[in-house]
């Protein structure tokens, strides 16, 4: 593994966001985690991972990974591109059509900002 560690921010603890933190911090990657769920962020966390709260501080992160339900990689993307980190998001990106527009625009903005979005 060759350069610097990154930090990247893990959105849902299920079994695919679980695995790509996992992969990340067998990478050498600092990774936070976040979950609606408090009880399944918590039960990640106690394999060593910290749990991100909105609420009480932002981290600048190098990437963010959406790996919640599909109806929320939509509003998710939203939240990673406005404090400015590439995002992978799961698929399917919407589950719903009149989101397109919104996706679209999203995609935009990431163009603006020289972020990527995958």
């Amino acid at each position: 593994m060759g350069g610097q560690p990154m930090k990247f921010l893990v959105y849902g603890c299920g079994s695919i966001g679980t695995r790509h933190a996992k992969n990340l911090r067998d990478l050498g990657h600092d990774v936070y985690i976040y979950d609606k769920d408090e009880e399944r962020a918590q039960k990640l966390a106690s394999d060593g991972f910290s749990v991100y709260d909105f609420k009480s501080h932002h981290i600048q992160f190098d990437g963010q990974l959406v790996c919640t339900p599909p109806r929320l990689h939509i509003p998710f993307l939203e939240e990673a591109l406005k404090h400015d980190a590439n995002v992978f998001v799961e698929k399917p990106v919407l589950i719903k059509l009149d989101e397109i527009d919104k996706a679209y625009k999203l995609l935009e903005i990431a163009k603006s900002k020289g972020l990527t979005v995958m």
